[in-house]
């Protein structure tokens, strides 16, 4: 298979979302659609990423919900995927690192991990569903010291091959 796009993958998160509404509708009143769509959207952001990543030339099997404390924590890793070439790779699945305190928090948590070397010898790959490339190139004000903090954290890991898009972790995989 040749390498999935950014739009190729959120098209499959539609779609996923899209039968998640037949198959389960929402309780509340229409109002509530479009923050139900945003939940749902977050929510099959794995299972996409997973019927791509099988399709990859390097992927031999994968476990998801995973609790493996030296990369984890106390939080389960999302999806655990062994490589042909036996490596096994970490890959903990966020919609973004920069919306709500939850994902930020996650985010930081990373950076930190990284930071202080908990993550040397694991292939540890923070997917961001959302394209990080746009956020990384928008202008804040000085003022604004949360988005320039996770500006900088996003960058650094991005740099360090920690953060990763289906873009950029499709290539990393095939480096492995």
């Amino acid at each position: 298979m040749k390498k999935p796009t950014i739009k190729e993958y959120h098209k499959k998160i539609e779609a996923l979302v899209d039968k998640s509404f037949i198959e389960s509708p929402p309780k509340k009143p229409p109002k509530s659609m479009g923050k139900s769509r945003g939940i749902r959207w977050g929510k099959q952001a794995e299972p996409a990423l997973v019927s791509f990543l099988k399709k990859h030339p390097n992927y031999k099997s994968h476990d998801v919900q995973v609790r493996y404390k030296p990369v984890g924590g106390t939080s389960a890793v999302d999806i655990v995927m062994q490589t042909k070439t036996g490596k096994t790779v970490y890959i903990p699945v966020v919609k973004d690192s920069w919306v709500g305190t939850a994902q930020v928090d996650r985010l930081e948590t990373a950076y930190y991990k990284w930071k202080g070397g908990l993550l040397k010898g694991y292939n540890y790959c923070f997917f961001i569903a959302k394209d990080f490339k746009p956020r990384l190139s928008q202008k804040f004000k000085e003022g604004t010291i949360k988005e320039l903090i996770v500006n900088e954290f996003i960058q650094e890991l991005v740099d360090n091959k920690i953060i990763f898009n289906i873009d950029t972790l499709w290539d990393h995989l095939n480096s492995l």
